[in-house]
This record gives structure tokens, C-alpha cells and sequence, in this order.
């Protein structure tokens, strides 16, 4: 997925009494880890989780507290999918929402939808992005509190109390 030099494993992620939810980068020999699943992509030498929580829901708020790992060519995500496949297919048409993306040492927040149509060069761009880049102040040793709010007329995504990004539902419109 995303080209990543990875393997996910669900032997990454494990609940720990007092911490939560733990998902481990680990560098290791994938081949050797896992070598019913290796596959020449996965060459530069991790595993992690990728984890799929399936619930549907209209209006509400998903607040994540979590701290990222921000080592060079990591790709943390939180991020939700549309449960519905739309004109024509899955992403972007049924939409997705980052909730959190650290990439390139930037954090995102961006909503997908299917604006342009399936074979359109524009089909996978970003409708609502925000970047907001991390400087010396931040923290990557503490948690930090990730929050979507999705009312009947607007999605915000939060950050620690301030505002990312907002977007008029409205807008979440697909074009023929």
C-alpha cells in the first residue's frame, strides 16, 4: 500500500495494561519474519500493523490520543473510508478522511472525494487540505489529541484544541 517498505503483521500491534493500543515499527529481516509473505517491495527491511476497525457512522466526534513516530520514512495515519462504493468505485469516490498523516515531516489532515471522474488524472487529489509543519516545539515523546467532528453541515479536524482544517459538507459533492 502507498509503495511503503513495509509488512504489516497484526504481531506489531498488542494492548499493553496502562498504555493502550501499541503499534510497533520494528526493523527486521522481513524475509526471515515472514517469508510466506515476502514480496520484493517489502526490501527495505520493517514490519508494522495496519490496523481495520469496520463501524459506521453519521455525525459525531473520533478524538485518537497518540503519539506518532516521526523517524525519517515512517507513515503514520489515522484515517477513515467511506462504507459505501460510489459512481463507479471505491477511493476516492466513497471518500476519506485523515484524520492524522505525518508525512514528510508535515502533519496533514486532507478529505477525498470522487470530485472528477474514475480515469481523470484530478480523481486523486486532495478536495481539503491542511499542512501544518511541525517545528521545534513539537513533541513527538508526548501524546497529542487528534479529533474529527463531523456535524450535519461542516467537518472539522482538531489538533491538540486548534482548529486544522474545516469543510462545508456541502462541498463533499461528487461531479459526473
Amino acid at each position: 500500500r502507498n509503495m511503503e517498505d513495509q509488512l504489516y503483521q497484526k504481531e506489531s500491534a498488542t494492548l499493553v495494561q496502562g498504555r493502550g493500543l501499541v503499534i510497533e515499527a520494528r526493523k527486521e529481516d522481513v524475509c526471515a519474519a515472514k517469508p510466506e509473505q515476502y514480496h520484493p517491495k517489502y526490501g527495505g527491511g520493517w514490519t508494522s500493523a495496519s490496523l481495520i476497525s469496520k463501524f459506521g457512522f453519521t455525525f459525531g466526534i473520533v478524538e485518537v490520543e497518540a503519539k506518532i513516530d516521526a523517524t525519517y520514512g515512517f507513515w503514520p495515519a489515522i484515517w477513515t473510508t467511506g462504507a459505501v462504493q460510489v459512481d463507479g468505485g471505491g477511493w476516492p469516490h466513497s471518500g476519506e478522511i485523515d484524520i492524522m498523516e505525518w508525512y514528510q515531516h508535515k502533519i496533514l489532515a486532507n478529505v477525498f472525494w470522487g470530485k472528477h471522474p474514475p480515469g481523470d488524472e484530478k480523481q486523486f487529489e486532495p478536495q481539503a487540505r491542511v499542512t501544518h509543519q511541525a517545528d521545534d516545539t513539537w513533541d513527538f515523546k508526548e501524546f497529542h489529541t487528534w479529533r474529527m467532528l463531523w456535524l450535519r453541515d461542516r467537518l472539522e479536524i482538531w489538533l491538540d484544541g486548534r482548529m486544522l482544517l474545516r469543510s462545508a459538507i456541502n462541498d463533499f459533492t461528487n461531479e459526473p
